[in-house]
């Protein structure tokens, strides 16, 4: 009988403390696409739902020579300690093909973000897509 109350008890403190750490990170893909005569930034999916604590990791793909930059308004719901992609909060610059990714989301609600997408040439292509943090 102590043995059955023993597994019991792992098995809910396993249940409660298992998603905080297996939560993957949220995958958020950018892409320079064209449409008509002009380009447009991609961003798939244009919200992405993450729960507190979680990681939104963004992946582009396209010309090497360009760069992304990714800025929050009101800085964002993620804090800079553990983040080596950003050098204040909410704002990130990568070249294209390196991943973007943040360190686990602080503050709940919706956060409204611009993708800015630059190409060699210095023409700047522009997407506000949202983070969404539940609680």
């Amino acid at each position: 009988m102590k043995v059955l109350r023993v597994v019991a008890c792992v098995l809910a403190v396993g249940l409660l403390v298992a998603p905080m750490f297996s939560q993957a990170p949220a995958q958020v893909s950018i892409t320079l696409q064209p449409s008509g005569n002009n380009f447009v930034v991609v961003v798939s999916p244009d919200t992405v739902t993450v729960n507190q604590g979680g990681v939104v990791r963004w992946n582009s793909q396209g010309n090497s020579a360009d760069s992304i930059s990714i800025v929050f308004d009101s800085g964002g719901p993620f804090p800079t300690s553990g983040q080596p992609d950003n050098s204040a909060r909410g704002r990130y610059q990568k070249g294209v093909g390196q991943q973007i990714v943040t360190a686990g989301a602080a503050d709940p609600g919706d956060w409204k973000y611009s993708v800015t997408w630059t190409t060699a040439d210095g023409t700047a292509y522009v997407v506000d897509p949202v983070v969404s943090v539940r609680r």
